[in-house]
């Protein structure tokens, strides 16, 4: 694996990995269980996670917020997740991707980044985050654990290689760079919860808050724990 190379093209590509030039934060985790599948009935709500894919405290993230709300009773069906990757790039060139932990993180990232995108995750479809955290359990291996993360939840390899690969991959990452200074966002993980910054003793609350729809039976823990009306 080699440094990614972005071309400089006006066309943007909304995707789900962050760029950040700046200073970045890095701040470990216990693994959660395997999210089910589940189908969606209402407006989701949408979480944000800005992440590094080799940090310690992004691996506590997605297992946190996967035991207090996706977890719970109904929750996967209205939550849409999306993890953005926090990177430096090199301001000079603009083309060379540079990672906190180095470069084998800009390629988890890369193939995180895929996983969503291959498997047009959503609300009732978390094989990308099984994915993910399967990555995470072994971050030390990242990225070089993908296939095997790839064969276990039987996500289309040859697809996700391709993706990280090809020309849309670097057009994510690019297009991204302009959302992560728009964000100012320097520390992972920072998670929004439909445009809201939340701290982590309240990731089930603000969704259950945010949600429009009749409340899943998962929520009744964020109203007796939390006081929600």
């Amino acid at each position: 694996l080699s440094p990614v190379a972005v071309p400089m093209t006006p066309k943007v590509w909304w995707g789900w990995i962050l760029i950040l030039g700046g200073v970045l934060l890095c701040g470990t985790g216990v693994r959660g269980r395997r999210v089910v599948q589940s189908s969606h009935q209402a407006p989701p709500v949408l979480v944000e996670g800005f992440v590094m894919s080799k940090c310690p405290y992004a691996s506590k993230f997605e297992n946190q917020f996967n035991a207090d709300v996706l977890q719970q009773p109904g929750l996967p069906a209205i939550v849409d997740l999306r993890l953005l990757f926090i990177c430096n790039y090199d301001s000079d060139l603009k083309s060379n991707f540079k990672c906190m932990h180095g470069q084998d993180e800009c390629w988890g990232n890369l193939f995180q980044l895929c996983a969503y995108n291959v498997t047009q995750g959503g609300p009732g479809n978390w094989t990308w985050f099984n994915f993910v955290e399967c990555m995470s359990y072994r971050q030390q291996d990242i990225p070089y654990n993908a296939h095997l993360c790839a064969l276990k939840f039987h996500l289309d390899y040859d697809a996700l290689k391709a993706c990280v690969f090809s020309l849309l991959g670097q057009e994510l990452m690019y297009a991204a760079m302009h959302e992560a200074h728009r964000r100012d966002v320097r520390a992972s993980p920072t998670v929004f919860v439909n445009g809201r910054k939340v701290s982590s003793d309240e990731y089930l609350s603000a969704v259950c808050r945010a949600y429009t729809g009749t409340p899943p039976p998962g929520c009744q823990r964020a109203v007796l724990e939390e006081g929600i009306a």
